[in-house]
C-alpha cells in the first residue's frame, strides 16, 4: 500500500515539475519589453552607480567567504578534522 501512495507522489510531482517548467516561459514571454525605471536610469547615468554597488557587494561577500575559508581550514588543521573531499 505505502508503495502505490510513494509512486502516486512521484508521478504527482513529476507531473507539477513538468508543468511549471513548461508554463515558466509563456509567463516571461506575456511581460512587456517596455521598462521604464531602466531607460530614466540609464539616461540619467545612475545605472553605472547601480552597477558599481552591486560589484561592490557581491566582491566584498566574495572576500568574506574566502575569509572564512580560511579561518575553517586553519580550525580543521588545528583539530585534526578532515571534512573535504579528496
Amino acid at each position: 500500500m505505502t508503495n502505490i501512495i510513494s509512486m502516486i507522489k512521484k508521478i504527482a510531482l513529476s507531473f507539477l515539475s513538468i508543468l511549471l517548467f513548461v508554463s515558466a516561459p509563456l509567463v516571461l514571454l506575456a511581460q512587456n519589453n517596455d521598462v521604464e525605471m531602466a531607460d530614466i536610469m540609464h539616461a540619467n547615468g545612475k545605472i553605472y552607480v547601480v552597477v558599481s554597488v552591486v560589484s561592490i557587494v557581491l566582491l566584498a561577500l566574495l572576500i568574506f567567504l574566502m575569509i572564512i575559508d580560511k579561518k575553517v581550514r586553519n580550525l580543521e588543521k588545528s583539530r585534526n578534522w578532515s571534512f573535504r573531499a579528496n
